[in-house]
């Protein structure tokens, strides 16, 4: 059976372009890790606030590679009813920041009707216990021009575990239907292993399901005007 789970948030995060921090929160970004990352227009030298709008423009998915590559992705599509932000950022001009994200659990989609319903259940998100999964972003520090180390906590079954990645951030002057004053791109993907968030149910780690798996993100948001 194939399983799928992903987040979002906050996230915030870059699997197209490998996940460099595997050794940890503190291990030095790589030279040709952030040189990788880099490309597009920096965001403004300045101190911001960043709202990341719930919306269809906004990309969170997850990729686990089993016997068969497995893809959830979170469904922004459905804007009524919905929290009025995926999360907010604090960005400084001296390079530094925080930010949180969250997407509800039953917000993951798997492509099939019977898996997603399968996929909120006890042996796998557990979505009536643990309704959300976050990103919190505790540490924010630019790199390069358009290169950020991320370090921060990703929560899921109410585990949480700390992540470290770099993402791409840049400066889209506008962007239809999101911003006429500027937006904020961010782009990255970091690993989460299934079995340390509680997920230790007998189909992890097998052919049908990666135990670890990447979540992706493309992330859109609107700085507050200067």
């Amino acid at each position: 059976m194939r399983q799928l789970i992903c987040i979002s948030l906050m996230t915030l995060a870059l699997a197209l372009c490998g996940c460099d921090e595997k050794a940890g929160a503190d291990a030095p970004a790589k030279p040709d890790a952030v040189k990788a990352m880099a490309g597009g227009d920096p965001i403004p030298a300045r101190d911001m606030q960043i709202f990341f709008p719930w919306m269809g423009k906004q990309n969170v998915m997850c990729v686990g590679d089993a016997f068969e590559r497995q893809v959830a992705f979170a469904d922004f599509s459905d804007v009524e009813g919905n929290p009025d932000a995926i999360g907010q950022a604090t960005l400084k001009a001296d390079g530094t920041g925080t930010a949180k994200f969250t997407v509800p659990a039953k917000k993951l989609r798997s492509g099939d009707d019977s898996r997603n319903e399968k996929l909120m259940g006890g042996a796998w998100l557990d979505a009536e216990t643990h309704p959300n999964l976050t990103f919190e972003a505790t540490k924010l520090e630019k790199k390069a021009p358009t290169v950020w180390k991320i370090t921060g906590t990703w929560t899921m079954r109410g585990i949480g575990k700390e992540v470290s990645f770099l993402a791409n951030v840049r400066w889209l002057p506008k962007m239809k239907y999101v911003s006429d004053h500027g937006v904020v791109r961010i782009k990255g993907a970091f690993d989460i292993n299934l079995k340390q968030h509680g997920m230790d149910n007998g189909s992890v780690g097998t052919p049908a399901v990666a135990e670890v798996w990447t979540v992706e993100v493309v992330l859109l948001g609107v700085p507050n005007k200067e």
